[in-house]
């Protein structure tokens, strides 16, 4: 057993007398990629201001590594659909930010996102301003960010929606290959249905409110894996299986 890197423990959660979650529980194991689908307003990021603790459940727990915190700020890694760079900073002292965060020196804070650039595909770009990046680069830089929270849980909400179609396969690629060598916990929220099942383990579908469980939907084909590999017989079928779901939904 891997154990649970996050887990949702009988969680209720609602705005005023809407109750959004019902009694809702669910595992995900450390070093999963877990895609998260569902309509536009169906709780997709309710979910992740639970994890975050920007909310707090109405009843029930939420456990990160098996710990609950009376404060969850910090305990996971966030990475938004915008990338949020600071323009007036740098890009080395946009990475170091949840280093200062954390108390780091100036000095040891640079050394670290230093090392990372290369890995990121940002070598040479830690004294560039954001508005001198692509997109693409901009959101590693986000990514980046992300990881240097100094938690292995990451939650990745939409991040290449507003990228151009090839930026976003790039992306997408690049997500992969560097979650294939780091192996942290992922979950990421999209609406891109290929998306999911390119990059996942398995997909979470959130259907109606209130939500009292998530469809599980494992991903027939292992790792690694190439775009080709959502051609094959069982990839198309899951994919038109989903499509069909969110289509009726939507009615």
């Amino acid at each position: 057993m891997r154990g649970a890197a996050l887990e949702f423990q009988k969680v209720s959660f609602g705005y005023g007398e809407e109750q959004l979650l019902d009694n809702l529980s669910f595992r995900v194991q450390k070093g999963e990629f877990i895609s998260i689908l569902g309509a536009s307003g169906s709780g997709k990021t309710t979910l992740f201001r639970l994890i975050t603790g920007l909310e707090e459940p109405g009843r029930g727990g939420i456990a990160i590594h098996g710990q609950m915190h009376a404060n969850r700020f910090g305990e996971v890694g966030y990475m938004p659909q915008q990338d949020l760079l600071l323009p007036w900073r740098t890009i080395r002292e946009n990475g170091r930010i949840p280093l200062e965060i954390q108390g780091t020196a100036k000095k040891e804070a640079d050394a670290k996102v230093d090392s990372l650039l290369k890995t990121f595909g940002l070598a040479g770009c830690g004294g560039m301003y954001p508005r001198e990046l692509s997109g693409g680069m901009r959101q590693r830089v986000s990514f980046l960010r992300a990881t240097l929270s100094g938690s292995n849980v990451l939650l990745l909400d939409e991040p290449f929606s507003a990228l151009d179609a090839m930026t976003k396969l790039h992306m997408q690629e690049w997500l992969l290959q560097r979650w294939e060598e780091e192996r942290q916990t992922v979950l990421f929220i999209t609406h891109d249905v290929s998306e999911a099942l390119f990059l996942s383990d398995r997909i979470m579908v959130l259907g109606e409110k209130p939500i009292t469980q998530l469809e599980d939907v494992p991903i027939p084909i292992g790792r690694p894996r190439k775009r080709r590999d959502l051609a094959t017989k069982e990839m198309v079928c899951l994919q038109e299986q989903l499509l069909e779901r969110f289509h009726v939904d939507a009615k």
